[in-house]
């Protein structure tokens, strides 16, 4: 079984935590656009992904995710 392919959307840092925006590709053939968040806690980086949208295409996925990114690193 191969690994799904990303794509990465960029990523951008606050004093709290670390953000990217990534594409997965789906085993049905569409794209996922998922926000991952790292956030600094005592115990060290706590990952959450939360998913933003799914494509037909990579093209119109990576214009979301791109667009995302400009509206969300401030």
């Amino acid at each position: 079984m191969t690994k799904p392919r990303e794509w990465d959307c960029g990523c951008w840092d606050t004093p709290y935590d670390h953000n990217r925006l990534v594409i997965g590709e789906r085993p049905d053939g569409l794209y996922d656009v998922i926000h991952v968040r790292y956030v600094r806690t005592v115990a060290g980086m706590q990952k959450s992904e939360s998913p933003v949208g799914v494509y037909r295409d990579l093209a119109k996925a990576r214009e979301a995710g791109w667009a995302l990114w400009r509206q969300l690193r401030g």
